[in-house]
């Protein structure tokens, strides 16, 4: 009887466990809007549990490179922000619509799905005005993501914040970026808020004009707030400059002053 062996050739194939290197995207086949519509449609929705609050270190690095971001003006500068984002779980973005351009951060999808839901942040490039347009509440307040970054094109304002959250991702007010300081949306703000120059911030905001009746006047379309109560000089020129382009629509400045004032 003859006996077989069998010889058993194991082949070992060395394993790499890491993820590509991180590289800087460029997209040049979409309009700055369109962009801000695909992270729209990302955006976490209520109570889907899936925000994750940043720890004290993560903020002090996203603030860091909010920073970074705001003063780049080169692809050089761009560029060196690419590792410090990528181990922050976001991408470095080079938008250039028509000529236009963009330099942005934006959260990485893990699965087709964003999993920090930490915001978009946008600075544009060349000729631009020192103002930030944000866009707290994309999904609470309807079309608000829109009308905002409208204004940001519109005006040639420096910088965009979208939040990457409904208000109410993880249970009412957990990630309400309106009212939280231990957001990624709040650093950025108070990032760009601080630096050289006078940066003044836009908020986009939506209404339910029934709930705020009698409040607010019955025929009110948008209402224009400081936030405080008060009417500042910038609420008084925006009124101004509303009721100068002949809107069909009432515009009217929120302020808690005795009547008399």
């Amino acid at each position: 009887m003859m006996g077989y062996r069998v010889l058993l050739v194991v082949v070992v194939a060395a394993l790499w466990t890491g993820r590509a290197s991180a590289v800087l995207v460029n997209i040049n086949n979409q309009t700055f809007l369109q962009v801000v519509a695909d992270l729209k449609s990302d955006v976490l929705q209520k109570d889907s549990f899936a925000y994750d609050t940043p720890t004290g270190q993560e903020l002090a690095d996203f603030r860091s490179l909010a920073t970074a971001l705001w003063n780049a003006d080169s692809q050089s500068d761009l560029q060196a922000l690419v590792n410090p984002a990528d181990n922050l779980g976001y991408d470095v973005v080079k938008v250039n619509d028509a000529g236009t351009i963009y330099y942005g951060l934006r959260e990485r999808l893990v699965n087709n799905n964003i999993t920090l839901g930490w915001g978009s942040y946008f600075v544009r490039q060349g000729d631009r005005r020192e103002a930030t347009v944000q866009a707290p509440h994309p999904l609470f307040d309807t079309n608000s993501w829109d009308v905002a970054s409208r204004a940001f094109v519109d005006s040639q304002a420096r910088g965009f914040i979208m939040a990457g959250a409904h208000r109410n991702a993880n249970g009412f007010g957990t990630a309400d970026v309106a009212d939280l300081t231990n957001s990624m949306f709040h650093q950025v703000h108070e990032a760009w808020a601080d630096a050289p120059g006078s940066n003044t911030a836009w908020q986009v905001h939506g209404f339910k004009l029934e709930n705020h009746l009698p409040t607010f006047p019955a025929d009110a379309d948008a209402v224009l707030s400081n936030g405080t109560g008060g009417v500042s000089a910038e609420v008084i020129a925006l009124d101004a400059a509303l009721d100068a382009l002949g809107a069909s629509w009432d515009s009217y400045a929120y302020n808690t002053l005795n009547i008399n004032d």
